[in-house]
């Protein structure tokens, strides 16, 4: 029996085998180029970088935008594009991008201080002590943040907190006696005579003579035993005289508490500070004037009146004395007193054009406060039907 040959059939299969893969191999190359290999962070971060430095901003950040859609966890490039934006853009849209990486990484200093940077060069004071709070909360134990934070403090005239931020890092950083003169000094500022004492005191015990602490320690000794007109930023010539020492300590320490609660619109809240500190000290003109801005907000306009009737016996700026006398013509309004609120709205608007024929012809500075002609004039025409013959005069 013959045997089939097949080896002539498998030599014309061969070149068949190679076709596919020779389009294989020639192809290659042309369905490859088209997908390198994904860059890592580090890579997208210094492309960013150097478009950056070559001042090509656009470029920097759309790298950055796809880098961030290729590694949506990577904080690296969403600082970065941060950094950017704060340099180059507004800074509201640099805090937007900080808070975005913050809200992943909340307890993150580095961002944090970013932040806090932008925030103080565009000015805005409040929010950038806040976030110098949260920084302070998270390196607690960090005595030059609490220092830079009682600093701060003092700039925004947030006296009395920026004591405590100057005790925690007195108590942090004991060896550095030269902080303890500026804690004795806030003490100082916020009439705590008595340790703004025992502080000085202490340094002067614990320092050579011949140091450069001891000059400025005894000048600020002889300012709290009164020997100089400086007598504190919390000192104000209008406390009583028969005030205590601990009364007056009190009434500074919650002044700054009442203007907190007042200026955010917790009237409910100020109202009893407002009275302890007439109680403490009946002479604070600006203590009754904003007492009586409050009460008129808790609706007391007849409790806001009594306030306001005290003014007229305590000197006050001639600004909020005639505010006040056009919050007491509202009052009369509330009250349905209508001559009263016709004498007072009426007083208001005779100044109102005195003044505007006296300086007719004068600049007047930009900033300067003067009566709204107008707005009393809307007020006496609310007023005048109910006093036709008051309005005849």
């Amino acid at each position: 029996m013959q045997h089939t040959v097949l080896r002539p059939r498998s030599r014309s299969i061969a070149p068949l085998l190679l076709v596919p893969l020779a389009l294989a191999l020639a192809m290659s190359p042309i369905s490859f180029a088209g997908t390198p290999p994904a860059q890592s962070q580090e890579e997208i971060a210094d492309r960013a970088q150097a478009m950056w430095e070559n001042a090509a901003v656009a470029s920097a950040l759309e790298i950055l935008d796809q880098g961030i859609q290729d590694h949506p966890h990577a904080l690296t490039l969403q600082k970065l594009r941060a950094d950017i934006l704060s340099a180059s853009r507004g800074p509201q849209e640099a805090v937007a991008a900080y808070d975005t990486v913050l809200a992943k990484a909340p307890t993150s200093l580095d961002i944090r201080w970013a932040k806090w940077s932008v925030l103080t060069w565009s000015g805005q004071g409040v929010e950038s002590i806040a976030e110098l709070i949260r920084i302070a909360e998270i390196d607690a134990q960090n005595p030059l943040i609490h220092l830079r934070l009682a600093q701060e403090l003092r700039r925004f005239d947030r006296l009395e907190e920026s004591v405590e931020s100057y005790q925690r890092a007195v108590e942090l950083a004991p060896d550095l006696i030269g902080w303890r003169l500026a804690l004795a000094r806030a003490r100082f500022d916020i009439l705590d005579y008595q340790g703004a004492e025992e502080d000085v005191q202490y340094l002067l015990h614990k320092v050579s003579a011949d140091s450069p602490l001891v000059l400025p320690a005894k000048n600020l000794l002889s300012q709290i035993n009164g020997t100089s007109i400086d007598r504190g930023r919390r000192f104000d010539p209008v406390l009583s005289k028969e005030m205590t020492g601990a009364q007056r300590k009190e009434w500074a320490a919650i002044r700054a508490e009442a203007w907190r609660l007042f200026s955010t619109g917790r009237y409910q809240e100020a109202e009893p500070i407002y009275q302890r500190m007439l109680i403490l000290n009946p002479n604070d003109a600006l203590a009754h004037y904003q007492l009586g801005l409050t009460l008129m907000q808790l609706g007391r306009c007849k409790d806001a009146l009594t306030v306001f009737g005290k003014m007229s016996n305590l000197d006050p700026n001639e600004e909020d004395y005639a505010d006040t006398v056009f919050r007491m013509g509202q009052c009369f309004v509330e009250l349905e007193q209508w001559e009263d609120a016709f004498v007072h709205f009426q007083t208001l608007y005779d100044a109102a054009v005195e003044f505007e024929e006296q300086n007719k012809n004068i600049r007047l500075p930009p900033d300067m406060r003067v009566l709204d002609k107008k707005k009393i004039a809307r007020w006496l025409d609310k007023v005048r039907p109910h006093v036709p013959e008051l309005a005849k005069l």
